[in-house]
Parts: C-alpha cells; sequence; structure tokens
C-alpha cells in the first residue's frame, strides 16, 4: 500500500481567497524543509508498496486462469468422471502420495485438481488426462504471503499491521491536504509540472474513498484476534465451527467424494460446490466447501461437516443464516479483497490499489523538483551575497 496522495508543495499562503497564486509559485515557495507543517512532511515520507501486491490479489483467481490456460481449461463434454476415478489415476502417476482435496470444476470448461500431499494434478475431468502438476509455491501464492506478512512470518504481519494504521492517517491527512485547492481536473495544456501535479491531486481525492475502504477493512482482518471476539459479543452471535470428529466404524469404508458431495448438497439446496477435504484420519470428518449464487468469493462462505463413516451431518455453515458476526466478517473480507460484487468491484480494488503507484511516481517527481528548486535558490544567494538561505 504507498501513500494515496500527497497535497500540493507547500499551502501556507493558498486560502481559498487567493487560490490565483501559481502552481509553480507554491513549489518555489518552500526554502526550509523546517516550515514544512508536520502533516505534510509525515505525509510525503510513507509509501507502502502492499498496494501492487494487493492489486494483484485482487485478479488472482483470473491471473491464474490468464497465465496457465493449459491447466485450467479443458473442452467440455457430456459426462465427468467421478472424483474416485480422477483420485486413482493421479495416485498412480505419483505412487507413495496421498489424495488431500479434490477440487470440482467450477465450469463445464475447467479442470478439475487432485491435491495430493505436495502436488496439486490438473486433470481433465472427462478423460482423465492429466494436464500438468504444480508445485511449491507459485508467484502468485508468494505475492499473497508478501501482501499480508511480507514473506517474513510475525514480524512481516506485524509490520504489515503498523503500515495499515499509517495508510488510515494518510488516506485522511490526504483529503486535508486536497482541500484547500480541490482539485479535480488535469490542464493538460499546462507544463509538464502543472500536470504532474493535478494528476497527483485528483488521482489521490477520486481513489480516496475505495482506499479508505480497502484500508479499514484491512485493518479489520489484520487485527482479526483482536476485533472478532468483539464483533460477536457486540452482535450477540457465535463464531462458525470449523472442525467436528467422526466416529469410527469397524470394517465401514468412508464415503467417496461423490457420496460426500451429495450429502452436502441436500444439506445446503441451492449450493454449488467448491472442493472436497479428504480427511487425514479415521476421527476426522469430511469437509465439502459450498456456495449460494450471490457468494464471490473463490472459497465459499458454506461449508458442511459429515461422518466420513455414517455420512451424518455434523456441521452446517450458512452463509444465508449465519449470524450477525460472521455476516459481518464474510462482507469485510469481501470488500477487500473486491469479491463483493464480483468482476466489478475486483476491477475497482485492483485500479484503486495501482492508483497509489501513479501518486508514489508523481510524489517523487514533486519533491524532487522541490529539492531542485531549493538547491538552485540556495546556490545563487551564495553567488551573489555570499549568504546562504
Amino acid at each position: 500500500m504507498f501513500s494515496p496522495f500527497t497535497g500540493p508543495p507547500h499551502q501556507r499562503h493558498l486560502t481559498p481567497r487567493n487560490t490565483c497564486i501559481t502552481i509553480d509559485a507554491a513549489w518555489s515557495d518552500e526554502k526550509d524543509p523546517a516550515a514544512t507543517p508536520p502533516l505534510r512532511r509525515f505525509h510525503r515520507r510513507y509509501v507502502h508498496c502492499d498496494s501492487v501486491s494487493g492489486s494483484i490479489i485482487a485478479s488472482e483467481d483470473e491471473l491464474y486462469r490468464w497465465f496457465r490456460p493449459d491447466l485450467f481449461s479443458v473442452k467440455a463434454q457430456s459426462t465427468t468422471l467421478p472424483a474416485a476415478a480422477l483420485g486413482e489415476i493421479a495416485l498412480k502417476a505419483f505412487p507413495g502420495e496421498r489424495m488431500m482435496v479434490y477440487v470440482v470444476p467450477p465450469t463445464a470448461d475447467r479442470s478439475a485438481v487432485i491435491a495430493l500431499r505436495g502436488l496439486q494434478v490438473f486433470m481433465d475431468p472427462y478423460t482423465g488426462a492429466i494436464l500438468g502438476t504444480r508445485s511449491g509455491p507459485t508467484f502468485l501464492q508468494k505475492n499473497h504471503q508478501f501482501h499480508i506478512r511480507l514473506l517474513a512470518g510475525r514480524t512481516g504481519e506485524t509490520i504489515v499491521r503498523i503500515a495499515a494504521i499509517v495508510l488510515l492517517f494518510l488516506v485522511l491527512s490526504g483529503v486535508v491536504l486536497w482541500w484547500p485547492l480541490k482539485r479535480l481536473t488535469i490542464k493538460w495544456s499546462a507544463s509538464w509540472r502543472r500536470i504532474n501535479f493535478d494528476l497527483h491531486q485528483a488521482a489521490g481525492i477520486y481513489s480516496s474513498l475505495f482506499l479508505l475502504l480497502l484500508t479499514c477493512t484491512g485493518l479489520m482482518i489484520g487485527f482479526d484476534g483482536m476485533l472478532m471476539p468483539l464483533v460477536f459479543k457486540a452482535t450477540n452471535s457465535q463464531p462458525p465451527v470449523y472442525e467436528a470428529q467422526s466416529t469410527p466404524q469397524a470394517g465401514v469404508k468412508p464415503l467417496t467424494a461423490e457420496q460426500a458431495l451429495t450429502i452436502a448438497a441436500s444439506a445446503l439446496p441451492g449450493t454449488k460446490p467448491i472442493f472436497v477435504t479428504v480427511p487425514g484420519g479415521p476421527k476426522a470428518a469430511i469437509r465439502v466447501s459450498l456456495r449460494f449464487p450471490e457468494d464471490l468469493t473463490p472459497a465459499g462462505r458454506s461449508w458442511v461437516l459429515l461422518d466420513q463413516f455414517s455420512g451424518e451431518v455434523l456441521v452446517t455453515q450458512n452463509s444465508r443464516t449465519t449470524g450477525a458476526g460472521t455476516r459481518l466478517v464474510i462482507m469485510n473480507r469481501a470488500i477487500h479483497t473486491g469479491d463483493i460484487f464480483g468482476t466489478p468491484s475486483k476491477v475497482v480494488a485492483a485500479l484503486s490499489s495501482l492508483v497509489v503507484v501513479i501518486q508514489m511516481v508523481t510524489g517523487l517527481f514533486m519533491w524532487w523538483k522541490k529539492d531542485s528548486v531549493a538547491k538552485r535558490q540556495k546556490e545563487a544567494s551564495l553567488a551573489t551575497t555570499g549568504v546562504e538561505l
């Protein structure tokens, strides 16, 4: 996350009554850095590269498909193979592995995925052909971890939290610094310095509301360990249940993925399945993740936990009927990731983050030009009077 936008170079004399003062004159006003208001000095110096990674995350699903159509795209046919058959093919190709997750093809032209312990196997759900594999963290996965932890574990997570707090102040301070001139347009016929200044101001104010939303929702996620209990207490609701235990039965085989999908669909009618998690032991439950049509998040916000032997429904999490606290958590994350309205909101989230790159470039140019003007004035003063300004 970068600073959303910086105010004009200096506005000590730019009140609403004398805004006829030129931008170039305002540029040369600041001769002494110590005279710069603390708000502007603080506002200029913080740049947060988390915004670039955030804009990538907003389109993560689409980017996977764009860059690797050989793994994700298939030719639609009439009948798909059972998940168990696909799993057998994958395990035969990679002996010694264990099937952990079956990802259901979201559309007729998408591949199925069998997740093994250290490998993802992409398969044609109609023919069983292995399209390819993927192992280890991908660039997009590393980008995701960079966004939330800077690839530095707990330390990075703490830094990101602090940066989010700083960014909140920067967004609000940017609006304050924009207010005296209220520049909403770019004068393309003006000098490059004026165009740069106008671009910095206009892009900043137009993106400020969206950046404020992204920052506040990011703070909710970053401090969820502290804030979520308060949310559930304030809404008088309970957090969702993520785990349950199966009861082992001698001589009884575990459910197949197809059986689990059928039971889950009956428990939550109107949903589409996303993936099935294969239990890692005899007491673990099968988890089937699902989503309703209005749920646009990739992993879904509804799930069913099943006894792997009896098929008994142990837990049902319904995003439509869940408690107020959980609905707030779901909405908060959907706003932050841009999933809330699907592709349109993802585009807005990505562009809002990328606008900050413009802010960084134009802000650095403004600072560099101001510094150059100050040096020239100092040199001129020494040459003519022998006195340094």
